[in-house]
């Protein structure tokens, strides 16, 4: 039997990607301007960089996370049925 609900399970995996995607380029970015070699930005300006990164990496991960439960979820109650 086909998995039902493709799109959310895309919509899975691309949060998931997603996550990995910010949180390499923002720890990148963060780097970038801690070592100070970002024209115009205070050196101190990376600290939030990270930080944030941070917190969209964990919310794009809680979010991938929890639509991927949510289908295993409906799917085994499927089966139980």
């Amino acid at each position: 039997m086909a998995h039902p609900y493709k799109g959310l399970r895309l919509l899975s995996f691309l949060f998931r990607v997603l996550a990995w995607v910010v949180l390499v380029v923002g720890t990148v970015s963060g780097l970038v301007v801690l070592a100070g070699l970002a024209a115009g930005v205070q050196r101190r300006g990376g600290l939030p960089i990270l930080a944030i990164t941070a917190l969209y990496f964990c919310l794009f991960q809680t979010l991938g996370g929890i639509i991927h439960l949510l289908l295993t979820l409906e799917e085994r109650t499927r089966k139980a049925e």
